[in-house]
């Protein structure tokens, strides 16, 4: 139990110190599976020794410790861009996809078909022209109905769901 509290307050205390996190350089082990960060955050040097060792993290090797560092850079830039987003999902519940085909931007009601084949309509009046061939979108619970935001366009469309 100790262990889990004291990772929480590493995580807390990374999250006040790691800004730079977001324009990591590509990860030097290209069997990784969290590829594109490298660490910049060393537990080592955000506990003092005594917690370190009470946690049972001097039993690490140091490859366990430098994938423990990775672990928590990529945590934490995760957190990160998440906090900094505007329009962030009230329940944690976001559906991340394509738009299939082409796009053009949206005018009223305008029906999304997404390569989940999910099918989502514009649900509040704007007009806004992007041409883009399947791009990713990210649809996210705010407030009582959804936001979709789609990749290179600015702002966020209100959408509901069709099917």
């Amino acid at each position: 139990m100790r262990t889990k509290l004291v990772l929480l307050v590493v995580l807390a205390v990374t999250l006040l110190f790691v800004t730079p996190i977001l324009t990591q350089e590509p990860a030097r082990n290209p069997k990784s599976k969290l590829t594109g960060v490298r660490p910049s955050v060393k537990v080592t040097k955000l506990m003092n020794a005594e917690d370190f060792k009470a946690a049972g993290l001097s039993k690490l090797s140091d490859e366990e410790l430098k994938r423990l560092d990775t672990w928590l850079t990529t945590y934490t830039a995760e957190v990160m861009r998440l906090a900094s987003s505007k329009g962030q999902p009230d329940s944690g519940e976001a559906i991340e996809s394509q738009i299939e085909g082409e796009f053009k931007g949206w005018e009223g009601e305008t029906v999304f078909q997404l390569t989940n084949n999910q099918i989502w309509q514009q649900s509040s009046y704007a007009y806004k022209y992007h041409y883009a061939y399947r791009p990713k979108v990210l649809i996210f619970k705010s407030g009582t109905g959804y936001k979709m935001k789609v990749d290179g366009v600015d702002g966020e469309i209100s959408v509901k769901r069709l099917k």
